[in-house]
C-alpha cells in the first residue's frame, strides 16, 4: 500500500512539472479564448445587427408591436456586443499593464517548490517506513525530519541527521535534485524577455481585434438603423425605456 502511494505521489509531481513545461511553449489559454471569440464576431455581428427588409426603412413609431420588439431587441443585442468587446479589450489592456503575469509566474514557482518539497518528503517518509535501512540516521527521525531533508535537497544541500544509504533512496535523492533543476528551467523560461515579448504581441493583437470588432459593430448600427451617431442610438434606446440601457451604461462607465 505504501509503495502504491509513493508511486502515485511521484507520478503526480511528474505530471505537474510536465504540464508546466509544456505550457511554457504553448500559447496562453486566455489569448486563445479571446481569439476564438473575436473570430466569431463577424458572424455574430451579421446575424444580430441585420434588420429584416420589411422593417429596415420603416420609422420606429410606424412599426407594429411585434416589429418594434424585434427592432429594439436587435439594437440592444448589437450595443451589448459592441460594449462587451470594448470592456474585454479594456480588461486585457489593464492586465498587460498590471504586471500580473510576472506575479503569476512567481506564484507558480513558489507553488511548485512547496509541492515538490512536500511530495518528496512524503515519498522519503514512505520509503523509511517500508525499510528503515534505506537511510543512515544519527537518531530516530521524526516526520518533520523528512520534510527538512527534502527542503535542503531542493536547494542542493543535505543534513547530517538523515542521508540516503541504498540505491533506491539515492535515486529518489537525485530525482529531487533533477526536479529542482527543472524548476529552475521553468522559472527562467517564464521570465525570459522573448517569451514575455511574444505574449505581449499576442495580447496587443487580441486587444486590437476586439476594438476593431466594437467599431465595426458601431458602424453597422449606424448603417442598419439609420442613426447619425452611436450616442443618438443609445439615446433612442433610453427613450424607449428598455431594461438593457442600465446594463449598457454600466459597461460604458468601465470603458
Amino acid at each position: 500500500m505504501i509503495g502504491v502511494s509513493i508511486t502515485a505521489l511521484f507520478l503526480l509531481i511528474t505530471l505537474a512539472y510536465g504540464r508546466r513545461l509544456i505550457s511554457v511553449f504553448k500559447r496562453p489559454r486566455v489569448f486563445k479564448i479571446y481569439g476564438e471569440f473575436a473570430g466569431l464576431m463577424p458572424t455574430i455581428r451579421t446575424s444580430t445587427c441585420k434588420l429584416e427588409d420589411t422593417i429596415k426603412d420603416v420609422p420606429y413609431d410606424q412599426l407594429s408591436p411585434e416589429q418594434a420588439e424585434k427592432w429594439k431587441s436587435n439594437l440592444q443585442s448589437s450595443f451589448i456586443l459592441s460594449r462587451v468587446c470594448l470592456f474585454a479589450a479594456r480588461k486585457l489592456r489593464n492586465y498587460s499593464r498590471s504586471g500580473y503575469g510576472k506575479i503569476s509566474s512567481a506564484f507558480i514557482c513558489v507553488f511548485l517548490t512547496a509541492a515538490t518539497i512536500t511530495i518528496f518528503g512524503l515519498i522519503n517518509l514512505g520509503l523509511y517506513k517500508m525499510d528503515s535501512t534505506l537511510f543512515r540516521t544519527t537518531e530516530m527521525p521524526m516526520r518533520l525530519t523528512f520534510f527538512h531533508y527534502s527542503f535542503n535537497r531542493m536547494f542542493f544541500s543535505s543534513i547530517s541527521e538523515l542521508e540516503p544509504a541504498k540505491p533506491l533512496a539515492k535515486s529518489i535523492y537525485d530525482g529531487e535534485a533533477l526536479f529542482a533543476f527543472f524548476l529552475l528551467v521553468i522559472f527562467v523560461s517564464l521570465l525570459l524577455s522573448a517569451r514575455a515579448e511574444r505574449q505581449t504581441e499576442e495580447l496587443n493583437r487580441a486587444i486590437e481585434t476586439l476594438e476593431q470588432e466594437s467599431r465595426a459593430m458601431d458602424s453597422a448600427i449606424l448603417v442598419e438603423y439609420r442613426f447619425e451617431s452611436v450616442d443618438g442610438a443609445l439615446a433612442a434606446l433610453e427613450k424607449i425605456q428598455t431594461g438593457a440601457t442600465s446594463f449598457l451604461q454600466i459597461l460604458s462607465r468601465n470603458l
